[in-house]
């Protein structure tokens, strides 16, 4: 029995020491399911203190991080120029490092924020050059019916 109990308590040490060294690596990470996985193997066997938190505050910053990700991905689908841009600004503030998914992201909604403007431009040009030519043809109509006017006149 006591041999036993030495043993199982030994076991428990050893998975506790894996956990936490699992735990720390995990926090260092930024693999969100990862993390989840195995603060909640930790905090299964009763670990408490500072690996903890410090998990905790990065699970926060990688579930901030996804979130935003998910946005920028509506956004893009969505063609939304302002959200886009209110969603790239957000990224520099991020607690955490943001993962290869969300560089990506980002990089997509960057080039997609530029189309959108470019468009949006081309298409503010188009129409100022419509309206300059619907006040230069106005202006013509206007000197005809003047000219007309005068000759009528005469």
């Amino acid at each position: 029995g006591l041999v036993q109990e030495a043993q199982r308590r030994l076991d428990g040490l050893q998975k506790g020491s894996q956990i936490e060294a699992e735990l720390r690596e995990a926090t260092a990470g930024t693999n969100l399911l990862h993390l989840s996985n195995v603060l909640n193997q930790a905090e299964e066997i009763g670990m408490s203190g500072e690996a903890i938190k410090a998990a905790h505050r990065q699970l926060a910053a990688l579930q901030e991080s996804a979130q935003l990700n998910s946005q920028l991905q509506q956004a893009m689908g969505a063609r939304d120029a302002v959200a886009l841009k209110a969603l790239i600004a957000r990224a520099p503030s991020l607690q955490c490092a943001p993962s290869d998914e969300l560089r990506q992201t980002l990089d997509a909604s960057r080039a997609m924020l530029a189309e959108i403007e470019a468009r949006s431009m081309e298409v503010d040009q188009q129409s100022f050059e419509q309206q300059q030519q619907q006040r230069a043809q106005h202006e013509e109509d206007l000197a005809a019916a003047a000219a007309a006017a005068a000759a009528g006149a005469a």
